[in-house]
This record gives structure tokens, C-alpha cells and sequence, in this order.
């Protein structure tokens, strides 16, 4: 059986493919390490079909052929969504909707995985034959309209690159492409090119910085604790979990600091080998037509993942590279020989056992997501739990020591423990809660709960107090209007120390200065909130509940359902919209909870 010959890259790729299956056996998210590992060892498969299929010219050309026309579908139908987009964003009131761009996911998308993936069909346009320059031209325009700095700067950095490697014709081709391109996206969207290219002049940008430079470098002091193989793969998001309920990203900062984190410096090691290797295919083969146009997309590519990290997991950007990389790893052509029946039995019994492994380590972490799920169970009812029932603490507590990073663990086992009239166990684990995560209105504003019960006033108030300034929206659920009418007095004094917070006179940062708006405009200090929001949502536009206040139900309305902006809601007031703080939990766990355990948290337990 003919085989491509095994080198330094396909070595690389293999490594870093089946590094997954490593952290399976020592990482902190099991069922997400598996999952990880089990697309790895299918993208490896992938990869090694391509090295196959690569070989012959004729199967390769019909491949990058029939791949670019359903990109060129894809990439169509993206362009055309954000022009409707753009017209409900305008027709809703904004002006510059580089600041809603967030709202705009094409294909499900975010704007920076969506941004690299195009940049990616740029490479793949290039062995498209006839579909080339129409497959570059869309990718481009759709490039662009991400409006994301670091897609910026790699697709100047391309053009600039494969002006200088292409020959004259292709050189004239690329120059009439790009420039068409930002012509035509000038043309409709001139105020957002001009905000993307200011890079750091608007609030959302220097804030979107400072989470960066902040992010790297919380994540590098982190990395040292575990430096050789990182905590396991897919748990960037717990290990860095800062405890806001509104501050979460499933991404990472840059792609060095997702490598350390997850993978230690091994991962690390094993990307900068495969990189050093792409590096030298593209040199011993730089005398073929495709090659240096596709290292130079890879390249940026490459550049983009330093200002945020979807290459490793956005799978269809991971699966598009993993052919780029065949490709360039079959040019020149090396044969090997093996006995087709010698390989299939070595295949059979390698994923048989690999199968069987990922089996049972996957059964292990979906018991841990159960028991999670089955202390949710316990609170749904919010009916008083029997102190007999020790078991459901119990499991939480083991979970916890399992899961270490996931605070809400140790959350939902300090409330069980105070529907069973445990008060003070469940005041030692939430008041631990608020020292190690201070962000958390959620835990602070529990704390306060079981201090009150605890007769403990004034430390109740002043937890209470601290929750509602971290996220104003509490002063809406439904345990703020308990305190109301079963403690009026307590209520009163509750106001006036939240009031005593307020930097009277002094405009702040767009998010704080929305959220004292949000407090003033509850009390009835209409003017001095109005003031306070205006600000905010000149900083800052993409702020839903500000326009709302303001009366701007329309943009309102597009920043909650985006393209269905038309929507009829119902509630004329934000004072209708009360919730518990279990709904809040469920609000503020639910993706946090499908990112650590791979399942949903609405699910049966076991």
C-alpha cells in the first residue's frame, strides 16, 4: 500500500493531536479533555486522508475546488447577512454599528473566529482555479466587516506580503482585489473602518486592550504553578474565571497563553515545532506556485491568534488549517510502502483501546457534571431540604476538591446547606467565596442572605449593599422585595448605604457610570441618572438596559434580539422584569457549565 512518507511536520501535527488524549488523564475538565480529544484524533484522521489524497495532483485540485465553491456559498451568504445587518442597526437608530459589531455572528461565528476562518478561505482561494479571484474578493469584504483590529492588521499584513512574493500578474490581480474591496466596504461603512483603524481610541477598544494586557498577564502567573503540561485541554475558561457575572470569554488572550495554560510548555514546544517545520516545507518547496501565497496566509493567521486564540478551538478553522498543512506537507511527493493488511489491523486495535479509555474517562466526568446538576435539583423547588439528606453536600464537597476552579460548586453546596438550616456552614464556604472572587454579586448578595438569617444585620446589609453596586439588576429580584416587606427598616437602611457609594458630581467609566444610572433611576433621582447614562452610552452603545431608560425601546430592542429587533416585547418597563437569584445562577452558570463539562445544565443529572 503506497503511504506518504512520515516527516518532522506530519510529527507535529500528530503530537499536538493526541496531547488531548494526555490531558484526559490529568486535567481539570474530563469530559471537555475527552471531547477535545476525541475531535483531535478525527481532525488527525482528516489530516492523514489529505496526506493520502494530496499526493496526486488531480485528486488535490479537485478538492480545493469543491471545498472553495461551498466556502464561496458561505462566504455569500455571511456578506449578505450583515447587509441586512447593517439596515437593522440603521434602522434602529445607530449611526456607526462598529460598536454593535458584537451582535453580528455570521454562520454562529464571533466576529474574531469568523475573521481568522476568512482569512483561512484566502489560502484555499488560491488553489481554486477559476473560483480564485471571486472566492478571494468575498473573503476579503467579509474579512473586513468583522471590523476587528487584529484582521486588520494580517490583512494588511498579507496583501503586503504577497505583493512582494507573487509574480507581476498576481501581483496586479491582488493589488485590483484589495482594493476593491476596501473601496466597496468604504463606500457603505466609512464611520466603521475609520473607528477600527483609530485601534485604541474608543472605550470598547482601550477596554478590550487592558483585558488583553491584563488577561496575559494573570494567565503567565497562573502557568507557573503547572508549567510542564498546563492544567489539561478546554480549561482556559475555568482556571482564569475572575467570578464577575458578566465578564466571560471562551476565549483566551493570545494563543502562547492558552498553550501554557492548557498544555504547559510541552504544548507550546510541539506549535513552535510545527511551525518551525512548516517553515522549512515552505523553503524546499518555495519553487511551487501555491506555496508561498498559503505561508503567507498561515503566517498571519498565525499573527491574528496573538490577539486572540479561536485557532485551537474553532473547529472548523482547526479543520481548514489541518488541510493547509497536508497539503504543504505532501509537496514533493514522498512514498512509503506498508502492507495494507498490516495497517489496517494496527489502526483497528490503536482506536479500539483508544475508544474504550475515552469511554470510561468520559462516564467519570459526566458523574461529576451529575452531581453538580442534582444539587441544582435540590434548590429548584426552593423548599426547605431534610438535614438528613448529608449525602448531596457530601458529593458537592468531594466535586469542589475535584474541580477547584469552579467556584459555583461551592455556591450550590453553601445554599443546600442553608435549605437544610445548615446557616453557618453555608455562611463559612460563601463568605471564603467573596474573599477569593469579590466580583461575584451573586455570592456577595447570598452572603448578605445568610447573614440576615443569622441575625447578623449589619454584615447582612453590608454584603447586600455590595452585591447590588456590583450588578444593579438585583434591585429587582425577587429576595430585594422580601427584604422590603419582611424587614422595612432594614430595607430603608439598605437604600441609604447604597446611595453613600455614589461618587456624587463624578462621571465615571461607561459600564460603572450605566450601572449608577440603573441605582439612580430606581430611587428617583431622574435627572442625575439620565446624566449618568447619557454618558455611559456615549462610551459605550452596545448597552441594552441605558437605552431603555432613555426611552430608545427600538435600539433597546436590537440589542436584545439583534436581526428580530421588530419583536414585540411585552414588558413596557424594566420593573416587570424581576427574577430570583436562582434564575440569576442559572443564568450566569449555563455557559460556563456546557464550556467546563461539556454538558447542559438543564439536563437529567444522571
Amino acid at each position: 500500500m503506497r503511504i506518504p512518507k512520515f516527516n518532522i511536520l506530519d510529527a507535529g501535527v500528530v503530537a499536538i493531536s493526541l496531547l488531548p488524549l494526555l490531558s484526559c488523564y490529568y486535567g481539570l475538565c474530563t469530559t471537555v479533555s475527552v471531547n477535545v480529544a476525541s475531535l483531535s484524533l478525527i481532525g488527525l484522521v482528516l489530516y492523514m486522508l489529505g496526506r493520502k489524497l494530496f499526493l496526486q495532483e488531480k485528486y488535490s485540485n479537485f478538492f480545493f475546488v469543491v471545498v472553495a465553491g461551498i466556502m464561496t456559498v458561505a462566504v455569500t451568504f455571511s456578506v449578505i447577512t450583515f447587509g441586512v445587518f447593517r439596515q437593522t442597526a440603521l434602522g434602529s437608530g445607530f449611526d456607526n454599528i462598529y460598536f454593535v459589531r458584537s451582535h453580528f455572528r455570521p454562520l454562529g461565528f464571533t466576529n474574531n473566529a469568523w475573521s481568522e476562518i476568512t482569512l483561512a478561505m484566502i489560502a484555499f482561494s488560491m488553489i481554486a482555479g477559476k473560483l480564485r479571484n471571486i472566492l478571494m474578493f468575498l473573503s476579503v469584504v467579509s474579512t473586513l466587516v468583522t471590523f476587528s483590529r487584529g484582521a486588520y492588521i494580517s490583512l494588511f499584513l498579507l496583501f503586503l506580503l504577497m505583493l512582494i512574493v507573487n509574480k507581476r500578474r498576481q501581483r496586479v490581480q491582488t493589488l485590483f482585489i484589495a482594493m476593491s474591496s476596501i473601496l466597496l466596504v468604504a463606500v457603505f461603512c466609512h464611520k466603521e473602518m475609520l473607528t477600527t483603524l483609530s485601534m485604541n481610541s474608543s472605550y470598547s477598544q482601550k477596554a478590550s486592550t487592558e483585558w488583553r494586557l491584563n488577561a496575559t498577564e494573570s494567565s503567565i502567573n497562573l502557568a507557573y504553578k503547572h508549567p510542564l503540561v498546563g492544567y489539561g485541554c478546554g480549561t482556559y475558561t475555568m482556571v482564569s474565571e475572575s467570578g464577575d457575572i458578566d465578564d466571560y470569554s471562551s476565549f483566551a488572550p493570545n494563543l502562547p497563553v492558552m498553550l501554557l495554560i492548557e498544555n504547559g510548555l510541552l504544548g507550546l514546544g510541539i506549535f513552535t515545532a510545527i511551525v518551525l517545520s512548516f517553515a522549512w516545507r515552505i523553503w524546499k518547496n518555495k519553487s511551487n506556485k501555491h506555496i508561498k501565497e498559503i505561508g503567507c496566509v498561515l503566517f498571519v493567521i498565525l499573527l491574528k491568534e496573538m490577539s486572540q486564540a479561536t485557532l485551537l478551538h474553532t473547529r472548523c478553522l482547526w479543520l481548514l488549517s489541518l488541510f493547509l498543512l497536508a497539503y504543504v506537507s505532501s509537496l514533493g511527493g514522498e512514498i512509503a510502502e506498508m502492507k495494507k493488511g498490516r495497517l489496517l489491523w494496527v489502526l483497528t486495535i490503536c482506536l479500539s483501546l483508544v475508544f474504550l479509555n475515552l469511554r470510561s474517562l468520559y462516564n467519570d466526568g459526566r458523574m461529576l457534571s451529575g452531581v453538580i446538576k442534582a444539587g441544582l435539583k435540590q434548590l429548584e423547588t426552593g423548599k426547605k431540604i431534610s438535614p438528613d439528606n448529608f449525602f448531596v453536600v457530601d458529593n458537592l464537597r468531594k466535586a469542589s476538591h475535584k474541580e477547584p476552579f469552579d467556584p459555583y460548586i461551592k455556591y450550590i453546596a453553601s445554599e443546600v446547606y442553608i435549605h437544610q438550616g445548615k446557616v453557618k456552614e453555608g455562611v463559612t464556604l460563601l463568605s471564603q467565596l467573596c474573599r477569593d472572587y469579590p466580583r461575584n454579586a451573586l455570592f456577595a448578595f447570598s452572603c448578605g442572605n445568610a447573614y440576615y438569617l443569622l441575625n447578623e444585620n449589619d454584615k447582612a446589609v453590608s454584603y447586600w449593599r455590595e452585591g447590588i453596586v456590583l450588578y444593579p439588576r438585583l434591585l429587582f429580584s425577587k429576595e430585594y422585595f422580601e427584604i422590603q416587606s419582611s424587614a422595612p427598616m432594614l430595607f430603608r437602611s439598605l437604600n441609604k448605604e447604597i446611595l453613600k457609594c455614589y461618587p456624587k458630581g463624578e462621571l465615571m467609566g461607561a459600564k460603572e457610570s450605566a450601572k449608577w444610572g440603573f441605582i439612580l433611576n430606581r430611587f428617583g433621582y431622574k435627572n442625575e441618572a439620565i446624566r449618568q447614562i447619557r454618558h455611559s452610552v456615549a462610551e459605550l452603545p452596545n448597552l441594552s438596559i441605558p437605552w431603555l431608560i432613555l426611552g430608545h425601546r427600538e435600539k433597546y430592542n436590537f440589542l436584545t434580539n439583534g436581526l428580530f429587533s421588530n419583536y414585540n416585547d411585552s414588558t413596557s418597563s424594566i420593573d416587570c422584569k424581576t427574577f430570583t437569584l436562582y434564575e440569576l445562577l442559572k443564568v450566569s452558570y449555563r455557559l460556563r457549565f456546557a464550556t467546563w463539562y461539556a454538558d447542559s445544565l438543564d439536563g437529567n443529572p444522571f
